[in-house]
């Protein structure tokens, strides 16, 4: 009898890890995603089995952080990170919301990573993708507040400049300084008529 307990309490516990093993795997498969602190570190593998890791993360508006993701080297891998911004629903659907992609790739003796800086346009939760395309890709994930202060401006979605409301501004760009056949410039000074 005590057998037939036993046996029967190790099936029901197959049974209900059985249904809530994928469910609790699934948790950062897509948006709302893993919470990710700023000032931390999270490893994570992604394959066949296990194709997306989102993890969330919580920037206020002209907040400057240094973002990196980097596979080790290995076994040859390969995956997709999406930096993607506030107003996204699910990796299924990151056309408007994607604001930089970047490839990853693990080998033996060349790996593919990314890693940059970002000022938060607004403020709101952007979200960390990593997407699976071939083998088994490990990496490591890293944010961090950058040394810069944060800018704060109006929403401008991308570039901090000078907000002109719904009118419209009238100018001209010029080339500065002014470039030379065998110099050509790549700066240009803007002038606003007033």
């Amino acid at each position: 009898m005590r057998r037939l307990v036993i046996w029967g309490l190790l099936v029901v516990a197959v049974v209900v890890l059985g249904f809530a093993g994928p469910a609790l795997a699934a948790a950062d498969d897509d948006i709302p995603g893993a919470p990710l602190a700023l000032g931390s570190t999270a490893a994570g593998t992604v394959s066949a089995s296990d194709p997306n890791d989102v993890f969330a993360l919580d920037l206020t508006e002209g907040e400057e952080v240094h973002l990196k993701c980097e596979p080790p080297h290995g076994a040859s891998a390969k995956g997709t990170f999406h930096f993607l911004v506030p107003g996204v629903s699910s990796v299924g659907d990151v056309d408007d919301y994607e604001e930089i992609r970047s490839s990853l790739s693990s080998g033996q003796n060349v790996i593919s990573y990314t890693e940059f800086e970002y000022v938060a346009a607004r403020s709101g939760t952007y979200y960390l993708w990593i997407q699976w395309r071939e083998g088994t890709l490990p990496y490591e994930l890293s944010v961090a507040r950058t040394a810069w202060p944060s800018i704060v401006g109006p929403d401008s979605d991308d570039i901090y400049g000078l907000p002109v409301g719904l009118g419209s501004l009238e100018g001209s760009l010029t080339p500065s300084p002014t470039p030379t056949t065998s110099t050509p410039s790549s700066c240009w000074r803007a002038s606003r008529c007033t």
